[in-house]
């Protein structure tokens, strides 16, 4: 007879962490399963924005490895501005310690974790059944968090997001610290952007489109950016590919007793698919939903996809539409900037997340172990 939880969750990034947390936190037996061993690599620039910075669970200063309070924007070598705020300070970490160090605390909390076991099917009914390369587990719910090419988001026929970036980015050792602290974005990307993300003796590069076309050229496009930004690498920066599905979300995130977060639910911003903060706080409100649920408080999961698109659509939109406009039109988006006192601020409180339905959640959401307190203070 399979073992029997009450939530089963698929993927240990920090939606799937998050909600584990959350749910073991409200006394719930949870299996959380990943396909890859713990600690393990992801494809992620690793910049915590200050409203993904309210919504950690447990506290990662010691894994910050810069507070980059500047960034360069840029669009190739022709325009540049420099945008500078400590309350919009963006901290570098490394997703591998990240993503580990989510996982620790939810085992700690008493979330039992199966590494490298591979989701394989999932069965709706009165209660869901997962089966994975291992064997076949009962639960009350089952939580989608197995990334952009969620097999779980297909297995639930569930709509994906009509709007993908695809990314080229690597990680590795820079000899000194050339941009001192200062991340680097480079708006001369058709569709998208480059970025330099440094984190001391370690820099994340890459470069991302919204357009197709563009795909094909991210590689030799990405080591023209590395040999343009001149940075005296020890090895070659070898990039990995990844696709990342941004909002709006999709007007379907569940089915049955089953739903998808992060990016399985297809919810990083569009403009520049930041999706750490959006996973975090989907993580936090299918949590909230699962446990009305299974408290009999509510008949479905139908409250999540409305909780996701209430707190995440006018500020997809809102996203979109600069998108739209920004890389239409760089060059003349930037003198804009440059020219405008009161425009930057209010782009230096969007990079803040002041107004973010983030924010306004971490006031009145689930209590975050303290965190909050912790995570405004290191803002400044």
């Amino acid at each position: 007879m399979p073992r029997h939880y009450d939530a089963i969750i698929i993927g240990a990034g920090p939606a799937g962490t998050t909600a584990a947390l959350q749910l073991a936190e409200a006394g719930l037996s949870v299996l959380l399963m990943e396909k890859e061993r713990l600690p393990r690599d992801k494809p992620c620039g690793g910049g915590l924005t200050p409203k993904a910075c309210r919504l950690l669970p447990v506290p990662m200063e010691d894994l910050v490895l810069n507070r980059a309070t500047a960034v360069q924007v840029r669009v190739g070598n022709r325009l540049s501005t420099r945008f500078q705020s400590k309350q919009a300070a963006i901290w570098m970490v490394r997703r591998r310690e990240l993503d580990f160090r989510l996982a620790e605390s939810a085992a700690r909390r008493g979330v039992e974790i199966h590494e490298e076991e591979s989701f394989r099917a999932l069965e709706l009914g009165s209660e869901v059944r997962v089966t994975s390369d291992r064997g076949s587990y009962q639960g009350r719910i089952a939580i989608g968090a197995d990334g952009a090419e969620s097999r779980v988001a297909a297995c639930l026929r569930l709509p994906r997001s009509h709007r993908w970036m695809v990314a080229l980015e690597a990680e590795g050792e820079v000899e000194g610290d050339p941009l001192a602290g200062e991340a680097v974005v480079d708006l001369a990307v058709p569709g998208g952007y480059a970025w330099v993300f440094p984190k001391g003796g370690l820099y994340n590069v890459g470069l991302g489109s919204f357009h197709p076309r563009i795909a094909r050229e991210l590689r030799p496009r990405f080591h023209r950016f590395v040999e343009g930004m001149g940075l005296p690498t020890s090895r070659p920066l070898v990039p990995v590919g990844h696709r990342i599905p941004t909002g709006p979300p999709p007007n379907l995130l569940h089915r049955g007793n089953a739903l998808v977060v992060g990016d399985a639910a297809g919810v990083a911003d569009p403009f520049f698919a930041e999706g750490i903060s959006y996973s975090l706080l989907t993580g936090y409100l299918a949590s909230e939903t699962v446990i009305d649920y299974l408290a009999g408080r509510s008949r479905d999961l139908s409250p999540y996809t409305l909780r996701v698109r209430t707190a995440l659509g006018r500020e997809a939109r809102l996203w979109n539409i600069t998108a739209s406009a920004v890389y239409r039109a760089p060059s003349l988006c930037l003198r804009v900037l440059a020219a405008s006192r009161r425009l930057r601020a209010e782009v230096e409180k969007a990079i803040a997340g002041e107004a973010s339905p983030c924010q306004q959640w971490c006031r009145t959401g689930f209590p975050i172990n303290g965190n909050r307190v912790h995570a405004d203070a290191a803002q400044g």
